[in-house]
């Protein structure tokens, strides 16, 4: 795994956090989130994959929803907003964050699939204009 580093290419024109090309998970605890990042290692040729500790989800990711409000006193309305929400409320809950890179339909299905074997508490794979949920 590599450390969790939030690129300028892993946001939206307003500041947002959109990774393109990568699925964000979340789960329970750090146990579970190291199982995936070793089970994502072993496959040589995936993307990158870094753990995302709950305080780097709740400052760094969450920080950047700050300031997308309209005035109005309502936050933003825009998904990938609410999406960065929600994975603050987790990581408020002590869940950790999983940034795993998916460049093409093999890592992504095997993602998917060990995402899956570790019954994660919520996932999104950011895709060109869509945020894509992983059930």
């Amino acid at each position: 795994m590599t450390p969790f580093f939030l690129d300028g290419k892993m946001l939206t024109m307003q500041g947002v956090f959109y990774p393109t090309g990568y699925i964000m998970a979340m789960l329970p605890d750090r146990d579970s989130a190291n199982a995936v990042g070793r089970e994502m290692a072993a496959h040589p040729g995936g993307g990158q994959v870094s753990l995302v500790e709950p305080a780097e989800v709740i400052s760094i990711i969450g920080g950047t929803v700050k300031g997308t409000d309209d005035g109005s006193g309502m936050p933003s309305a825009g998904s990938e907003a609410a999406t960065v929400r929600e994975f603050v409320e987790l990581a408020q809950k002590g869940h950790c964050g999983m940034l795993i890179e998916v460049p093409d339909d093999a890592n992504l299905q095997r993602a998917k699939d060990v995402l899956h074997a570790h019954n994660f508490s919520y996932a999104q794979r950011y895709r060109m204009l869509v945020i894509e949920d992983i059930t």
